[in-house]
């Protein structure tokens, strides 16, 4: 069954131009046939358009996920119970009493499946080592704190952790580290509750992520395409799905009618910037 796609509306993210999404080579070139040469002006500038390769800058909602993508590249999977909101991060108290199905070595093994399954190497994930890098791996269980309790209560929520990176104290900042994956399970049906591949900071390539970049083939056809007008983007059932009624429409492009034009006019709908000539 096909899956119930839907895009956020544009007054509420950001959407990134299409030359956020360009793919680069380690040369730090675009990636084309051109190598080098892709801003040499020798060549036809729509020969070198034609050969960028552009990849999703952003997210992909279902029903149920949400997927994020850098350069085309995942970067997290998140399971939902509403628009941008996590399954039952607003109703923990659901789960207070009801039991597992699996231990920390359960959820570790089912990490380690679904990582593999969007092409993460584990085995090359915990081995990462370096002045600010560390292996390895832990996993722990959500305490929480029910309102008006007294006591914290284990729930079945794990979260597996791989990895990890020290960014040390700046400015008004405390060190602290960050994990290079993370995932979570809800142990009371062994399903995915949110998985994050982070991107390493402190070397640009990440040995552990061999999963596909996902292409937008027909970006300059998108990128020219003129944008719609801004009735079109009011779609009910996007309005429905914010809990927003018609008149809550109606005034929001009212009040912001700086932002509705700004849409309108969008400059991630014009055509990808030239190249030097």
């Amino acid at each position: 069954m096909r899956p119930n796609v839907k895009q956020s509306r544009p007054e509420d993210s950001f959407i990134e131009p299409p030359s956020f999404g360009v793919i680069h080579g380690s040369n730090g070139y675009p990636d084309t046939v051109f190598g080098s040469h892709i801003f040499d002006s020798d060549i036809p500038r729509e020969q070198r358009l034609q050969a960028l390769k552009i990849g999703i800058p952003g997210r992909i909602d279902t029903a149920n996920y949400e997927f994020g993508f850098v350069q085309g590249k995942l970067t997290h999977i998140m399971r939902l119970d509403g628009p941008e909101t996590e399954y039952y991060s607003r109703r923990l108290d659901e789960l207070i009493g009801k039991p597992s199905l699996i231990d920390t070595n359960g959820a570790y093994q089912l990490a380690t499946q679904w990582l593999s399954a969007v092409g993460v190497d584990v085995a090359e994930l915990e081995k990462q080592s370096g002045p600010m890098i560390k292996g390895g791996h832990t996993v722990n269980q959500l305490h929480y704190l029910a309102r008006g309790a007294t006591n914290y209560v284990t729930l079945p929520l794990f979260y597996v952790d791989f990895g990890s990176q020290h960014f040390p104290a700046s400015g008004n900042l405390h060190a602290f580290d960050e994990s290079l994956v993370s995932v979570e399970v809800l142990g009371t049906t062994k399903e995915l509750q949110e998985l994050i591949i982070g991107k390493n900071s402190i070397n640009a390539d990440v040995p552990y992520d061999h999963g596909p970049v996902l292409l937008i083939t027909n970006a300059l056809e998108l990128a020219r395409t003129p944008n719609p007008s801004v009735k079109q983007l009011q779609n009910p059932a996007t309005a429905q799905a914010y809990a927003l009624t018609p008149t809550q429409v109606s005034n929001y492009s009212r009040n912001f009618p700086s932002l509705s034009a700004a849409v309108t006019n969008a400059p991630e709908r014009q055509a990808i910037p030239p190249l030097p000539k």
